[in-house]
């Protein structure tokens, strides 16, 4: 049983003209420290979901691929859920998240098909507006229909 990741990046970022995946971290983007994280503990493909393609974003694509991370872009829920095996586990990365240390090893040992994993309660999440939009639910709607539903 294989481990895909779904990375939202698509939300702008608090700085104007900026999407948070392409803020800098430790001398990378966001987008590549999640990717990264997700292709170490085993996820391929790692799929990320776009709305558009800054430069900036394109860059971090294209240093992931020079690096043989499995990247693949998305626009489209259909897309989304094409890209992922029926079978596959799968890890949903928020757009801009950047997940803890303790938490890397979490989705390589887990039975469950799907992990979300937040601090806050979903519902504050939600209001907060801190869950991805349309785009990501509706890819991740779509890939349960398929593979979220079974261990």
């Amino acid at each position: 049983m294989a481990l895909a990741a779904l990375i939202s990046a698509y939300h702008e970022s608090a700085e104007p003209g900026h999407l948070r995946s392409t803020l800098p971290l430790a001398g990378r983007t966001v987008l590549e420290r999640q990717a990264r994280l997700a292709a170490g503990v085993g996820a391929d493909p790692v799929i990320v979901v776009v709305e558009r393609l800054p430069a900036a974003l394109t860059a971090a694509i294209e240093r992931l691929r020079r690096d043989r991370v499995p990247v693949f872009v998305v626009r489209t829920a259909e897309e989304a859920a094409d890209a992922v095996d029926p079978f596959d586990r799968l890890l949903l990365v928020a757009d801009g998240a950047v997940v803890p240390a303790s938490q890397r090893e979490r989705p390589s040992k887990s039975s469950w098909r799907a992990m979300l994993s937040m601090k806050a309660p979903l519902s504050s999440a939600i209001s907060a507006g801190s869950l991805p939009t349309a785009a990501a639910r509706d890819a991740f709607n779509a890939l349960g229909s398929k593979a979220i539903n079974r261990r």
